[in-house]
């Protein structure tokens, strides 16, 4: 009987701390997926609260986490965000495409993960057309 009213109290206890972290602790907003062109700029959004603190925000590009001291054209904005900048895409070098997530985390509590957003580059449309027999491309 002791045992099952330790459990019975246990479980209620885990229960109202997941609860609390649930309701004290969320995102506002997450990152939506993207396309864009070379040579242009990419906003991820993202924004979490809690009533415990601020919390960190960090970002990962295809689970790995973000460099962001190291690079130049991706800066991590006050609220958060993520601003890449001058999109790089050829057709070898896409280091710019992939899969963001931002991680919110309160130290001594945890961490909450966003939602995927896909970046993706398109290319130019190649315009032909056909001109005396030849074939002209653009």
């Amino acid at each position: 009987l002791f045992v099952n009213v330790f459990v019975l109290v246990l479980l209620k206890c885990i229960s109202a701390c997941v609860a609390r972290l649930t309701r004290s602790y969320k995102f506002l907003t997450e990152p939506s997926d993207a396309v864009t062109m070379r040579g242009s700029n990419v906003l991820l959004n993202c924004l979490a609260e809690s009533d415990q603190g601020a919390p960190v925000i960090k970002w990962k590009k295809d689970a790995v986490y973000l460099n962001l001291a190291v690079d130049e054209r991706r800066q991590q904005l006050a609220n958060g965000s993520l601003l890449i900048q001058n999109i790089v895409h050829s057709r070898h070098h896409k280091p710019d495409e992939g899969l963001y997530q931002c991680e919110a985390s309160l130290e001594g509590i945890g961490a909450i993960i966003s939602r995927t957003a896909k970046v993706m580059v398109a290319g130019r449309e190649k315009c032909s057309y056909l001109l005396d027999g030849w074939k002209y491309s653009l």
